[in-house]
């Protein structure tokens, strides 16, 4: 049987570009008994929308990397060779997201070794260029939902504090600059140095 849920004055508002503000809930009580089948109806913009959410969740609303990587185009060369296809797409949803300031990438992933954890390193590049957070949450959290909401709740309160202060942030291509090595450059490296100590006791 669905569980009871109680909403004891629930308010939410929404900042407009302009700075104005716009309370989507005002005080909002709702009672809904076990087993109840209810609607929200109402006019558009009214709130039914915003409350759903609340109830759901945290008032996010949650896109799929594929629904959104044919959006974003990826700054190369980056540092790794991207020949698969879902990380490849995973790099084009991180530079969609980089772009737009009302979007937040949020990554699962498994036990973040090995491939796992190259992808998540290109994830990071490709939004701090654009100086912008990357959360990451692994799999064997999701057994502790309180844990997950917390990093949520974390990214959420991040994200009000960068708008509230409109600091001003650095943004650069995330296009990785490779370093050619050249024989001039050999003398003023430790791989030389190293090479030459495995020369002098292999002769």
């Amino acid at each position: 049987m669905v569980g009871e849920i109680k909403i004891e004055n629930v308010s939410k508002s929404f900042t407009n570009p302009d700075g104005s503000v716009v309370n989507a809930l005002n005080g909002v009580n709702l009672d809904i008994e076990p087993g109840s089948f209810i609607s929200l109806i109402g006019p558009s913009g009214c709130g039914k929308t915003t409350l759903l959410r609340a109830i759901a969740g945290l008032g996010l609303a949650v896109f799929t990397e594929d629904s959104i990587a044919h959006l974003g185009k990826i700054e190369r060369p980056l540092r790794i060779i991207d020949q698969w296809v879902y990380h490849n797409r995973l790099y084009r949803a991180a530079q969609f997201v980089s772009e737009m300031p009302s979007l937040e990438l949020v990554q699962l992933t498994s036990f973040g070794c090995g491939l796992d954890a190259v992808t998540a390193d290109q994830v990071d590049e490709i939004l701090r260029a654009k100086s912008r957070m990357y959360t990451l949450i692994k799999i064997d959290e999701g057994s502790n939902l309180g844990a997950v909401r917390i990093r949520i709740r974390s990214l959420i309160a991040a994200v009000k504090e960068r708008r509230r202060n409109k600091r001003k942030v650095e943004i650069k291509s995330s296009a990785y600059n490779r370093v050619v090595f050249t024989e001039e450059m050999k003398k003023d490296y430790n791989i030389t140095k190293i090479d030459k100590y495995y020369q002098k006791n292999n002769e």
